[in-house]
């Protein structure tokens, strides 16, 4: 789901524990998804929020999808500055096949809904005609995840590792993805300038080459590909690491190119894998 230039992006998360046990592509579908609706809620643009905080209830929260018990949950948050909704219509939308746009299938939000409640989780929210609209989606909060072993450890123990301010040419023609591939790099400790058209991306390398230590660049992308945009900065800079994205694990272009490429990452991407991948090429390209 892309995004215009005029909706500006606030992403603010919570320092504590946010960990839950869930299915990471689901989520990032359901984060698409509710982002997708607060941009087609501000056609001339606005502000879209995504908030993650860690909340304790207690007593029976009654949400629009549903009741949680007391507990301990995180709660996504997402909130757009747009055209809001009635009563009438927070009350059908998450109804298979219910839609206000003129085109679409309206499966949107029965889908999240479904994803949701097979997490154990519920969705609330609130809105008014002409005065935005505020979707909180309640998680289980889970204090402990699970190692590659499938040993259980504590989160607060699994120590990620991190940058020390490097900066990075994120390259994705999905404004949606670069934003927050964004700040998973600053949550490490790196710092990240975002292009989504790979032609802008290379003119900004050609100008300023030293400027960057790695290139993170989407894979699939209109004008240049991301393997054409790799080719295309090793001749400026050879030396340059690049890691590109994909969203298909079996993709024999990337493998033909394994030696032009430092690194393949899935999407959706995870916290723990970026870090993984991004320390591991700077280790290599600064041994000792």
């Amino acid at each position: 789901a892309s995004l215009t230039d005029s909706i500006r992006i606030v992403v603010s998360s919570s320092r504590k524990d946010s960990s839950i046990l869930a299915d990471s592509s689901q989520v990032y579908q359901v984060i698409v998804n509710l982002f997708t609706n607060a941009a087609q809620s501000m056609p001339d643009g606005g502000v879209l929020t995504l908030a993650l905080e860690h909340v304790e209830l207690s007593e029976n929260l009654n949400a629009v999808t549903g009741r949680l018990m007391p507990g301990s949950y995180m709660r996504l948050r997402v909130s757009d500055t747009g055209v809001g909704m009635s009563s009438e219509i927070i009350s059908k939308i998450f109804d298979p096949f219910f839609t206000t746009k003129t085109s679409g299938s309206g499966l949107g939000l029965s889908v999240v809904l479904s994803v949701v409640q097979s997490h154990g989780g519920v969705i609330d929210v609130s809105s008014r005609s002409g005065a935005g609209s505020n979707v909180e989606v309640y998680f289980p909060h889970c204090r402990e995840v699970l190692s590659d072993s499938g040993i259980k450890v504590n989160r607060s123990k699994a120590r990620l590792k991190k940058g020390s301010g490097q900066q990075i040419l994120v390259v994705d023609d999905d404004l949606l993805v670069g934003r927050i591939t964004q700040e998973m790099l600053m949550e490490l400790n790196y710092q990240a300038d975002v292009y989504t058209s790979s032609v802008a991306a290379l003119a900004e390398f050609t100008e300023n080459p030293t400027r960057y230590e790695l290139v993170l660049s989407d894979w699939t992308m209109p004008e240049l590909n991301g393997l054409t945009l790799c080719k295309e900065i090793k001749q400026i800079s050879p030396t340059l690491p690049i890691v590109l994205m994909t969203g298909e694990t079996n993709d024999a272009a990337l493998r033909a190119e394994s030696g032009l490429i430092e690194g393949v990452l899935i999407k959706p991407l995870s916290l723990a894998e970026l870090a993984t991948m991004l320390a591991s090429v700077f280790e290599l390209q600064n041994p000792g």
